[in-house]
């Protein structure tokens, strides 16, 4: 599944666009991963990368949207609230070694899923806004 990033996802924001390439390939990447059985470390190292990413990512978002004033701002942080939330529950059990790699793996397709469909919605939207504003 390597390469799982696809141009039409692209908001033509560069900035926007290279954080969620990187965090496309991070989940990719855990899904490709051949030695992914029963690595719990490998587990906490991987997961530690993708909720950095993430949460940095939402950050960043949102302080744009408020230098700009986006009027969609509060629902577009709702649904960052709902991953953060998702995020803290796959932290609590990477942390007490019920999610191992594997199943990290498929924990990733729920987050992929988030992300693809917020990407096709929310950040496209708020790309949108942008660029009639620049």
């Amino acid at each position: 599944m390597n390469g799982l990033w696809r141009k039409e996802w692209a908001t033509g924001l560069p900035l926007v666009d290279a954080a969620h390439y990187e965090i496309v390939e991070l989940i990719a990447g855990v899904m490709d991963d051949p030695g992914r059985q029963a690595m719990p470390a490998r587990a906490r190292l991987v997961f530690d990368r993708i909720e950095a990413h993430v949460l940095q990512h939402f950050l960043d978002e949102e302080a744009e949207m408020l230098t700009w004033e986006y009027p969609r701002m509060l629902a577009h942080r709702v649904e960052h609230g709902r991953l953060s939330a998702l995020l803290a529950e796959l932290r609590g059990r990477v942390e007490r070694g019920e999610l191992g790699h594997e199943l990290l793996a498929g924990e990733n397709r729920l987050l992929g899923g988030w992300l693809l469909n917020h990407l096709a919605t929310a950040d496209r939207d708020f790309a949108e806004f942008l660029r009639a504003r620049r």
